[in-house]
């Protein structure tokens, strides 16, 4: 879950993705629900010893609901997707509430 104002780092584990130079290779495209194409914008990416591959992103604003978000270099045949639920930023002061334990118990040792 994301925020839909934009601006906001998501980072995605990858597995099988190809061999790259830099994020500048690498591209990430989002539908929003209400069918507008996002582009966001590739932070970093670093792929570890065991194969998998991290790639940081960054959101630009949207539409509320569920997003498909396609990850992607110009050499791959597939194109992987993920849904990213883009949610509304809330409009008030949070509302909090303590909890505290009805019971409490402390043991020596």
């Amino acid at each position: 879950r994301v925020y839909v104002d934009g601006g906001h780092t998501v980072t995605v584990l990858m597995t099988d993705f190809p061999e790259v130079q830099g994020a500048s290779e690498v591209f990430a495209v989002a539908t929003a629900p209400d069918g507008t194409q996002l582009t966001f914008a590739v932070v970093s990416i670093a792929k570890n010893a065991a194969g998998v591959t991290t790639v940081v992103l960054t959101t630009t604003a949207g539409a509320a609901g569920k997003a498909n978000v396609v990850i992607y270099t110009s050499a791959m045949k597939t194109r992987p997707s993920i849904i990213l639920d883009l949610v509304a930023v809330p409009a008030g002061a949070p509302n909090v509430t303590l909890f505290a334990p009805s019971i409490g118990e402390c043991r020596a040792g």
